[in-house]
């Protein structure tokens, strides 16, 4: 199995990424093996809250929010759009729960992506 069928099996929707890079799977490919750099500079969201810093919060909750976006890794961007928009209105305890409450399936997406 292929990176991206691996992908598609964590509900990944390659497909439309691939419309989205114009049919071009090696450029896809090569997008998401630098996801785990996204994630990992952009993952002390609750650190940052915890911190008061929330306008850093909100930033690394967007960031990680489009960049899922792009990639059609549709759990990940529902969760991280939601924690953004909960950010913005000051609910900084389900901010929390959303991250927490992502963590094993971005743990699964970044286990996959080291294996590839």
């Amino acid at each position: 199995m292929d990176l991206c069928e691996t992908l598609a099996t964590i509900n990944v929707d390659i497909e439309e990424a691939l419309g989205r890079f114009m049919g071009n799977k090696d450029l896809l490919v090569m997008m998401y093996k630098k996801m785990p750099d996204s994630i990992n500079k952009n993952k002390d969201i609750i650190p940052d809250i915890q911190a008061g810093n929330i306008d850093a919060a909100i930033q690394k909750a967007h960031t990680l929010k489009g960049n899922m976006g792009n990639l059609s890794i549709k759990p990940m961007y529902e969760a991280y759009a939601k924690i953004t928009e909960q950010l913005r209105a000051g609910d900084t305890a389900g901010a929390t729960e959303g991250v927490n409450a992502i963590q094993d399936y971005q743990n699964k997406l970044l286990e996959i992506l080291a294996n590839c």
